[in-house]
């Protein structure tokens, strides 16, 4: 009998390491507050073995690309990571598709929703307070220096046989934090583009935080203080694709990842992303998909 698909979240990524446990302690580590990757191209193998996206990234992420390069879609958007770059996740991220060479390698740490911020909540880092949802940047030979020897530090302190001194780590956490921060300020930012491409970065970021309540143009259109028919003209003229797509899109990689990795009932997928009731829900999706989600849950797709 086929397992229940899971939620990927800490429990699942324990039950998946914990084989390994032996084998990956040179490179792997991970507690219910947070992981950390030393070297990631055995945990890759281990991890995409067992699951596939797409999946929705619940903590924040924080890497280093230290050779070969890897495509992913990462909010709807495509993205090359090559070694030399540095990368942040956010909660909430949906990666739909990835493919990396056989040399593909990155160290990284993630903290967990229960991993206790080193910070007031009305004083976090830029990238923390929602409106980063992810940033992919080539960093010079200096800042990823300094990447590396917080990351060492860190890692250092977590896999020491004394429990580690809980300030002196948070304020390691939080200097990686200041310091990715600085990074994308300084370096992470896109340049200047016309008019229309900023209008369309930010029509996919909104698309990409808020498509599972909001399925309407309008919705966008009224953030953006734009008329509807404009901002569609703009986002078709840039993307090549409507706006209304885009929207479709993004909710169709949240069911997709909801229905391979969580046993959420369709009713309650579709109160929770504002479908009128189950059966426009499963006409939607079959739509879009050419398969119902019942089916695509099986694995038939």
């Amino acid at each position: 009998m086929a397992t229940q698909p899971q939620l990927v979240d800490f429990s699942r990524l324990s039950s998946i390491a914990e084989p390994h446990k032996a084998d990956m302690r040179e490179y792997f580590f991970l507690n219910p507050e947070m992981g950390m990757v030393r070297s990631g191209t055995k945990v890759f193998r281990m991890i995409t073995s067992h699951l596939s996206p797409p999946f929705i990234i619940d903590d924040h992420r924080f890497g280093i690309v230290t050779q070969g390069e890897a495509t992913v879609t990462i909010n709807l958007q495509e993205k090359t990571l090559r070694a030399g770059m540095m990368a942040f996740l956010a909660p909430g991220s949906i990666i739909t598709d990835i493919h990396f060479s056989p040399d593909f390698d990155v160290r990284g740490l993630a903290l967990f929703a229960s991993y206790p911020m080193p910070f007031p909540a009305d004083r976090l880092p830029g990238i923390f307070n929602g409106e980063v949802r992810d940033f992919q940047c080539p960093a010079n030979d200096h800042l990823l220096d300094i990447t590396h020897r917080l990351m060492d530090l860190i890692w250092l302190m977590i896999t020491s046989q004394e429990s580690p001194d809980r300030t002196t780590l948070n304020s390691l956490i939080a200097t990686l934090m200041s310091h990715y921060d600085s990074v994308y300020h300084v370096h992470g930012r896109k340049p200047s583009y016309t008019r229309e491409q900023t209008i369309y970065d930010r029509f996919i970021y909104l698309v990409s935080r808020y498509a599972m309540q909001e399925h309407q143009l309008r919705f966008y259109a009224d953030k953006m203080c734009l008329t509807e028919r404009y901002l569609g003209a703009v986002i078709r003229d840039v993307s090549g694709s409507t706006a209304k797509q885009w929207i479709d899109k993004s909710l169709i990689a949240r069911l997709q990842a909801e229905l391979r990795h969580s046993d959420k009932p369709l009713a309650q997928l579709s109160d929770e992303m504002c479908f009128p009731n189950t059966s426009f829900l499963c006409k939607y999706f079959k739509r879009l998909t050419g398969v119902s989600p019942l089916s695509y849950r099986k694995g038939e797709r």
